[in-house]
């Protein structure tokens, strides 16, 4: 059988991990936790064939959690050091090396990139990008809108033409139908009228 040998730059990790979390106030309630849905498709890439306990997948989260609170603790602190009220990205990269993680910096570095061109993407989709990249004049563009807007019109008023047209034959044949209902109710009334005479 062959046992487990843990890496010697995760040496101190396991101490850390036992340490109670720098914060004693905050409740575990008010702790924000990675999504399970997040690690279950995370597990499912890493490890397809593989059968993970719901216990297995909870102490999963609770590590990447730690993980976490501690990557950004010792980044706010970096970024203290330096001055700084806002973590960047080298912030968290000088963090990983402090953690006796540096090892992990050129990952990170890539998804740091990969993140930034998703952005990026993101905002090719947006209206305002698409308008400023149109190829169009602010002329051009108005031309187009107020040619949009009179059309839209258009169709609105042909519709509501149409409506009113409708209305009105439906509002000339329902008087047509009252004036002989009337008329019938009134030649019944007079000879009804007459018997009490």
């Amino acid at each position: 059988s062959t046992a487990l040998v843990q890496p010697p730059h995760l040496s101190n990790w396991s101490v850390m991990l036992q340490q109670p979390p720098e914060s004693p106030d905050e409740s575990p309630e008010d702790e924000v936790s990675i999504p399970r849905a997040a690690l279950n498709k995370f597990i499912k890439e890493v490890a397809p064939e593989a059968r993970v306990t719901n216990d297995a997948r909870d102490l999963l989260i609770a590590c990447c959690n730690e993980f976490i609170h501690r990557l950004a603790t010792e980044s706010n602190r970096v970024c203290g050091q330096s001055n700084k009220k806002t973590i960047n990205p080298d912030h968290v990269l000088q963090a990983l090396g402090c953690l006796g993680l540096a090892e992990y910096r050129g990952e990170a570095e890539e998804a740091g990139q990969g993140a930034k061109r998703e952005v990026v993407e993101r905002r090719k989709q947006t209206a305002s990008y698409k308008f400023k990249n149109s190829g169009l004049s602010y002329e051009e563009l108005l031309s187009l809108q107020t040619e949009m807007f009179a059309k839209a019109q258009a169709q609105m008023l042909q519709e509501t033409d149409a409506v009113t047209e409708e209305d009105a034959r439906q509002l000339q044949e329902a008087a047509a139908l009252d004036a002989a209902a009337g008329g019938a109710a009134a030649a019944a009334g007079g000879s009804a009228d007459d018997e009490y005479d």
